[in-house]
């Protein structure tokens, strides 16, 4: 019963993230253009001309940021801190408690990384990351913060509110209430999407000061 209670709060919530998601796409296709202006009061400066990823391209970002290297590091260092505190305690300890906290913590990713490209998809946003054309640590930091909170959009590449990655985490921390243990609530979901929404912002700030391949 507690797991067909999970499904139906993650399903809930699946629909209301696509709800607000078409209400956001109409609100955006709703807005005026005109030259020189852009559709939001959120603008980023880029000396580089736009062009959008193919979706080719797209479909690439998707594997590399959901199954690849940061995912599997990502996974591997909370379920090394869910190890040392014995949490869950019902996965105990030792080789087989690690690879049950590690693939709890790769599959969150993984539904996160899904439910971030199909909202993207559906909104027509471009969540891949660009690099700074500023320099400095801290313009450069901010930078990619705000990066984490916009996607460009249109054939211009403007920037707007960006609901795939702001709401992505919380499909990730409900969708993980499927297999952890009966005690934990909807209540426990929204925790872990607070978290997975806070640790979301180190992809970006690695991309712009650990990883070369810029866009």
């Amino acid at each position: 019963m507690m797991k067909m209670r999970h499904c139906t709060v993650l399903l809930a919530g699946f629909a209301t993230v696509f709800s607000l998601s078409a209400r956001g796409q109409e609100v955006a296709a709703a807005l005026p253009e005109s030259a020189g202006t852009t559709r939001t009061a959120i603008t980023m400066q880029s000396a580089a001309p736009y062009t959008r990823p193919t979706a080719t391209a797209r479909a690439k970002d998707y594997f590399i940021d959901s199954y690849g290297p940061f995912a599997i590091l990502a996974a591997a260092a909370a379920a090394g801190v869910q190890q040392a505190d014995n949490n869950p305690r019902e996965w105990h300890q030792g080789a087989s408690g690690y690879g049950d906290r590690f693939g709890s913590a790769y599959g969150q990713a993984a539904i996160t990384g899904t439910a971030k490209y199909a909202l993207a998809e559906v909104l027509r946003m471009d969540t891949r990351y660009y690099h700074c054309d500023c320099t400095g640590f801290f313009p450069r930091l901010g930078h990619a913060i705000y990066s984490n909170l916009t996607a460009r959009m249109g054939d211009d590449g403007h920037r707007v509110f960006s609901v795939p990655s702001v709401a992505s985490p919380f499909a990730g921390g409900m969708g993980a209430l499927m297999w952890y243990p009966d005690r934990y609530s909807p209540k426990d979901g929204l925790r872990f999407s607070a978290y997975a929404f806070a640790i979301s912002f180190a992809n970006p700030i690695a991309k712009e000061f650990i990883f070369k391949n810029k866009h």
